[in-house]
């Protein structure tokens, strides 16, 4: 197939997804790999327009360089909006962001302006540390109810390729807190746990690496120190505490909140980039009744005082105390193995 023919492919591709149809792409093609140039709103665009491209018979392979959000619009009738939101319910829906962005990333916007339009259109606008902030800062918009398009012009600060070619290069500038922080982070993404990059940061201590933040759950802490352990050849020190910042009396309550009606799984898309599993009501029930098995038969005969529900979502929610560290981990070990359960936050306490 010749690179016009492959090109006149693709560009059809992209013209007819709504996704994608409204921004402006450029294509070029050599021997079947095809570059992306342009502008886009968001990630969600980005990525959407990254597979549509694969998706094309002829492409061997993909050079995505679309920008997102340096000069974008803030579009006034987004694909599949709400109706016009007044100003008390767009105050509501900003309210709403801000407390979810505090609950999911713990990290203060102290350079962020995020604006909410009539039209459920939020705009993101200011200056964060990495690139890798700013698309978590989206991802975590995105779900919240009332969303209906982000435009996300937030810049990073400073030449991020050159900070991790000094990384390289300079062996003392490896051992600033700075530069272990981004080489930790790095692997922590390169592995999927992006959120984790964010909450966990470290520090040089002399000869150690103190590795500290906070994190859900006591199978992420020893997962992220063994990474650490594998990044660095100084002695890490582990100073991860689980869920220390967590209200888990608000989270086993909302987990009791039913959200779905009666049935079994159910698969739903929402927005457009993201898939998320959800269990309905049957399928939560037979969740939670496992989870309560689980629960009474290991600590209901020693005194321990011991909470645990599933959302919808298929996370697990652990309050109360026990005896040891070790009853800990066994507790959440239990949770882990329950049918449907996809993540755990382990409040629990030694008493």
């Amino acid at each position: 197939m010749s690179d016009t023919l492959l090109a006149v492919k693709v560009n059809a591709k992209l013209g007819m997804d709504h996704l994608v149809s409204t921004v402006d792409i450029g294509v070029q093609c050599s021997e079947g790999y095809v570059v992306l140039t342009g502008n886009v709103d968001n990630y969600a665009q980005k990525t959407h327009a990254d597979t549509l491209v694969q998706s094309v018979d002829g492409v061997t392979g993909v050079d995505n360089q679309l920008t997102v959000g340096r000069e974008a619009p803030v579009p006034k009738q987004p694909f599949g909006g709400p109706q016009p939101l007044n100003e008390d319910e767009q105050a509501e829906l900003l309210q709403v962001i801000h407390d979810e962005v505090h609950k999911a990333m713990r990290l203060p916007l102290d350079n962020v302006e995020v604006r909410v339009e009539p039209t459920g259109v939020v705009v993101l606008d200011g200056e964060v540390q990495s690139a890798l902030f700013k698309k978590a800062l989206e991802d975590t918009i995105w779900p919240v109810p009332g969303v209906a398009w982000i435009v996300n012009r937030l810049q990073v600060e400073g030449d991020e390729e050159q900070n991790a070619a000094d990384d390289d290069g300079n062996v003392k500038e490896r051992l600033s807190s700075a530069a272990a922080g981004s080489r930790l982070n790095a692997k922590l993404v390169a592995n999927g746990l992006v959120r984790e990059a964010l909450a966990v940061k470290t520090e040089v201590d002399g000869d150690n690496i103190v590795v500290f933040g906070d994190v859900d759950n006591w199978s992420l802490k020893k997962r992220i120190v063994e990474m650490a352990q594998d990044v660095f050849s100084e002695t890490v020190v582990d100073e991860i505490t689980v869920a220390a910042n967590r209200d888990m009396d608000r989270e086993l309550q909302t987990a009791e909140a039913p959200k779905m009606p009666a049935g079994t799984i159910f698969h739903q898309t929402l927005p457009p980039h993201h898939q998320v599993w959800h269990l309905t009501a049957k399928a939560l029930q037979e969740t939670n009744e496992e989870l309560e098995h689980r629960i009474s038969d290991r600590f209901g005969a020693r005194g321990d005082s011991v909470k645990a529900k599933v959302d919808t979502m298929g996370t697990a929610y652990l309050a109360g105390t026990v005896s040891t560290e070790e009853d800990i981990v066994e507790a959440e070990k239990l949770v882990w193995e329950t049918r449907g359960v996809r993540h755990v936050v382990n409040g629990l306490r030694v008493r």
